[in-house]
């Protein structure tokens, strides 16, 4: 079983960001499919994997994911998982330099989204939502202008070093083989804990 719920007074296609729930009491794999705007989603309940053309994303719990305009992708989940989703005009979209890729959102960001989604009473919508949109997109801007936006650090040890390894010396050119002799772990290992630890693939 699945539900979605659409914000009263947003879902019109003018409205410059619509906001949705979506529901699913078992577990999912989506079909592959793209939308006409850019989409903020973020995983509420259960962690999610996001299949794009370039690998796949692993979102944990609490973790969103920046999708652009027309991308192609796939969301897969287990246990029930619950999404709040943002469609954002390309206009406004475009003026947001946001990498594809996870992002972990502020605790502003992500009560605003909860706010906005949840919104039930016509008039509240009508007299909140501009306000709600105008805050969203201005948190959004200081998540694309901050470091935390273009890379998310993992805790294991490893994975941190080759990380910071590549934050400091984008040309360094090892492969994940390089890696795993200098550490002294396996390519195995290092691509498992990449996904679910950083969010994407090395």
């Amino acid at each position: 079983m699945s539900w979605l719920h659409d914000s009263p007074t947003v879902s019109s296609a003018t409205a410059p960001i619509i906001a949705r729930v979506s529901y699913h009491k078992d577990s999912i794999n989506g079909r592959t499919h793209s939308h006409d705007r850019a989409q903020f989603i973020l995983a509420v309940t259960q962690p999610a994997r996001l299949t794009l053309p370039g690998g796949d994303l692993v979102l944990k719990s609490g973790m969103g994911a920046w999708l652009p305009e027309r991308i192609l992708h796939k969301v897969s989940a287990r246990n029930g998982p619950m999404f709040h989703s943002l469609y954002i005009e390309p206009e406004l979209a475009n003026k947001i330099p946001l990498r594809t890729g996870p992002i972990e959102p502020t605790p502003l960001l992500s009560h605003m989204i909860t706010r906005l989604v949840t919104l039930s009473e016509h008039e509240e919508a009508a007299a909140v939502y501009p306000h709600l949109v105008a805050l969203i997109l201005a948190e959004l801007e200081v998540l694309a202008s901050s470091e935390s936006a273009t890379l998310v650090l993992p805790d294991d040890q490893q994975l941190r070093r080759i990380c910071e390894t590549l934050l400091h010396h984008p040309a360094d050119g090892r492969t994940l083989d390089d890696w795993a002799t200098v550490l002294g772990s396996s390519r195995r290992r290092l691509e498992r804990h990449f996904a679910a630890d950083v969010g994407m693939t090395f």
